[in-house]
């Protein structure tokens, strides 16, 4: 019951009245990587803990219905190359050429590959996304910073005519 408590208040966003030390950004980044999210958690970013698990559920959800319909149509490919009779394929798929089957079985398998970048790319800048957001933790972002802009920055037009 504590442990769901504890969750529930990271989650949330509640603090306690216990300081908690700051922790390095390369140990944020680590934890982000052993469990994905957990940086985030660390960070006090819980919405973009939920972002990073419901991302990489829809990428690997994906991508094993490709990779199961991949390995179908591998399976089926094989067994009509080899002649075999006992596959216990569906049906339908006795209608298919031997080149239909190897196309679909091949645009499966791209699609798998491709879902697997798509999932490391995700995973790799879960760890980016915590490392960076634990160094600017402290950053000031009030807007009541160190005064007025320099006078190069202030809005205006300015013509400069040098003659030699």
């Amino acid at each position: 019951m504590t442990a769901l408590v504890l969750t529930a208040g990271l989650l949330v966003g509640w603090t306690d009245s216990v300081s908690i030390a700051p922790i390095s950004p390369s140990q944020v980044a680590l934890r982000s990587a052993l469990l994905p999210g957990w940086g985030q958690l660390l960070n006090g970013k819980p919405l973009k803990a939920l972002g990073v698990w419901a991302v990489l559920g829809g990428l690997g959800a994906e991508l094993a219905f490709l990779d199961r319909h991949y390995r179908q149509y591998r399976r089926a490919h094989r067994c009509r190359v080899l002649g075999q009779t006992d596959c216990s394929l569906p049906a339908a798929w006795a209608e298919l050429s031997t080149e239909t089957l190897r196309q679909r079985r091949d645009a499966y398998r791209n699609a798998r590959d491709l879902f697997w970048i798509l999932l490391l790319a995700v995973y790799g800048l879960n760890v980016l996304d915590a490392y960076v957001d634990a160094h600017l933790r402290d950053f000031d972002v009030s807007p009541q910073l160190a005064g007025s802009p320099p006078a190069s920055l202030a809005p205006g037009l300015r013509l400069r005519l040098r003659f030699r």
